[in-house]
């Protein structure tokens, strides 16, 4: 089976996922941005993350901080751009297999310039509810999980020491970030 790559349009996922919504004060997106970099290890596969990459808008060098060390997603700002949106089709424009990609934003600017490529598209929303309802699933040729939906409680527990696609090490990372159950 052919490799499946993710081009996530940061931010746009990161407000359908409403994590914003309860940050206030200085530092919040950063706060948020790392909240969703540890969801996403958690409801990803480790291969998955491997192929993944985020992209943020970013106004100038001043607002890029380093990602997670512990993260294998590839985290971008769109620092040498007008914004996400135009990193985005620049990344699939010089992709060299743009059909194998799946691009997770609800942006319609953004959907278009991947239809263009014959790369696939999903809303940042409907993708982020089904990788939640089904953590650590391999996603299939459209991105989602090969699995039938789960219940909402089988979401990946910090606390099981066999959490599939995390070393010991990461697993420990998100704990300490976002504390224990």
């Amino acid at each position: 089976m052919a490799k499946q790559y993710l081009i996530i349009d940061g931010y746009n996922l990161l407000f359908q996922t409403r994590m914003v919504a309860h940050l206030t004060g200085p530092g919040n997106l950063q706060r948020a941005r790392r909240a969703l970099l540890g969801s996403l290890s958690l409801f990803l596969p480790r291969e998955t993350q491997e192929n993944t990459t985020i992209v943020f808008d970013a106004r100038q060098a001043l607002d890029v901080e380093a990602p997670e060390a512990n993260t294998i997603i590839q985290v971008t700002f769109a620092v040498d751009f007008d914004n996400a949106d135009a990193m985005i089709a620049a990344i699939l424009a010089h992709h060299p297999a743009p059909r194998q990609v799946l691009v997770v934003s609800s942006d319609h600017q953004v959907q278009t310039a991947a239809r263009r490529r014959r790369a696939q598209v999903i809303d940042a929303g409907e993708w982020w509810d089904t990788i939640q309802s089904n953590p650590q699933t391999e996603l299939n040729a459209a991105g989602l999980p090969h699995a039938p939906r789960q219940p909402e409680d089988s979401i990946t527990d910090l606390n099981d020491k066999s959490t599939p696609g995390m070393t010991e090490e990461e697993r420990q990372h998100w704990i300490d970030v976002f504390g224990e159950k």
